[in-house]
């Protein structure tokens, strides 16, 4: 082999080694959704602001940061039942803090402050979004982009119906930066339902024996 071939060689493996180099942080940043989580709505507003909430809803008003850049909403539906909003969130939320994210602001439902959050944030409409006022998780992280005086903003809202879970997943990313690619990871399992246990005999001899018993028809 002549020196030249030698030097291009040597190029080319350095080059495909940069390439490596480069390659992993771009893999590692990116959500991790379920493998069935499937894309029902996609809006991309190339320049435009955003209110990112940052506390509960109290008082009349709904606590944000006015954010601006790049804005990109996205809805998932993921069809399985039993799964929970907390369930759905966990991974997603892991590969945030993973990407260099900080959690600014994490809630639940009625501690959002219920009806009146859910209607002062922005949401995509349904079917492509579907929001359940007993059963959501709300968050928003911010990170601070190498070589950007802006930071990057996103938002994720987290529900489910009786069929299927949702996530809404806001993006707000400065001028040059690259938004958060989506990659699918394990399909979600149904938690367990756990059935209570029924009394074998009369009420009376449960509460003697047992201390407790279970009332099976009340509602």
């Amino acid at each position: 082999m002549t020196s030249i071939t030698r030097n291009r060689a040597n190029v080319f493996s350095a080059a495909l080694a940069l390439m490596c180099l480069t390659a992993a942080p771009l893999l590692a940043e990116a959500l991790a959704l379920p493998a069935n989580a499937r894309l029902t709505r996609e809006v991309v507003k190339s320049a435009a602001s955003y209110s990112a909430p940052v506390a509960p809803y109290a008082a009349g008003l709904l606590p944000v940061f006015e954010v601006q850049g790049r804005i990109t909403k996205q809805a998932y539906r993921i069809p399985q039942q039993g799964i929970t909003p907390q369930q759905i969130l966990t991974p997603i939320e892991e590969s945030l803090v993973a990407a260099g994210f900080d959690p600014l602001f994490k809630c639940q439902d009625r501690f959002c402050g219920g009806f009146d959050f859910r209607f002062s944030t922005d949401v995509l409409p349904a079917p492509d979004m579907f929001v359940d006022l007993f059963d959501y998780i709300f968050l928003t992280a911010r990170r601070m982009p190498e070589g950007s005086a802006a930071s990057e903003y996103i938002t994720l809202l987290v529900s489910r119906d009786s069929t299927a879970g949702y996530v809404q997943i806001i993006q707000v990313t400065p001028e040059g930066a690259t938004p958060l690619a989506t990659e699918r990871g394990e399909p979600l399992v149904a938690q367990p339902v756990i059935t209570p246990r029924q009394p074998k005999g009369p009420i009376g001899t449960e509460l003697e024996t047992r201390g407790h018993a279970v009332l099976s028809d009340l509602t």
